[in-house]
């Protein structure tokens, strides 16, 4: 899976509460995510300051899933 966004600051791990409404991105990365990694983006077709996250997640969901 690849998302990306106009920031340019590298992603990082925000103190998050159970009422958040915000900041679980990586926490769902760790705990899913096989691997990944972000890299910043240029050019015409992007902002001046842009990144990409990027994942693999290769994991066979347990069978009570349904």
């Amino acid at each position: 899976m690849t998302v990306w966004d106009t920031s340019a600051t590298p992603p990082n791990r925000r103190e998050i509460h159970t009422d958040s409404g915000c900041g679980r991105g990586l926490q769902l990365l760790e705990l899913l995510a096989d691997s990944w990694n972000h890299f910043p983006l240029t050019g015409e077709l992007w902002s001046p300051a842009s990144k990409v996250v990027w994942c693999e997640i290769s994991r066979t969901p347990p069978a009570d899933w349904g």
